[in-house]
């Protein structure tokens, strides 16, 4: 016995029709993904489009370079301090000439083991040079090198960027 079909009634066409443009929209919104979305924290490599690197070479939960549009980053995106404009004091031949010193410095947010990154905010004394060298807990250590060929000058609330990366 064969099965035998009908053929569809107009109202039928027309409501078939008028289903798939109201459920169009809808379709299309299922693969979109909005930032209320996603819990925060919760984006995991597996989410991300670009899967072709390899992961063992990788960080599990990582996002890639190829996971973010170039130059969109700033240091608020990264885990550890940022800290604008912490200052700086050092009385007069705090540093002997030809000579380094150490010196802390708070930074919220740090925390042992980030790379620091130190950025001066106004001028510094010719001769002066700043660098960072380690985290600790919510501070890093500055290192302060005296090149003028004398003893240090002071060095008065001079300003600082702390920026740290974990």
């Amino acid at each position: 016995m064969a099965i035998r079909f009908e053929r569809p009634s107009p109202a039928l066409i027309v409501a078939c029709i008028a289903l798939v443009v109201a459920l169009g929209p809808a379709v299309h919104a299922a693969n979109t993904v909005f930032s209320s979305d996603i819990v925060d924290g919760e984006v995991k490599t597996a989410d991300l489009a670009d899967q072709a690197v390899t992961f063992a070479k990788m960080a599990p939960n990582s996002v890639r370079s190829a996971n973010v549009v170039d130059q969109s980053l700033t240091a608020a995106d990264f885990k550890g301090a940022n800290v604008k404009g912490a200052l700086l004091n050092l009385p007069a031949g705090s540093v002997a000439n030809g000579r380094c010193r150490n010196v802390i410095v708070q930074a919220a947010g740090a925390v042992a083991g980030d790379a620091v990154i130190i950025s001066l905010m106004a001028a510094a004394p010719a001769g002066m040079h700043f660098s960072g060298v380690s985290a600790g807990p919510n501070r890093i250590l500055l290192q302060v090198c005296n090149l003028t060929g004398a003893p240090s000058p002071a060095i008065s609330s001079l300003p600082l960027r702390v920026v740290t990366i974990g």
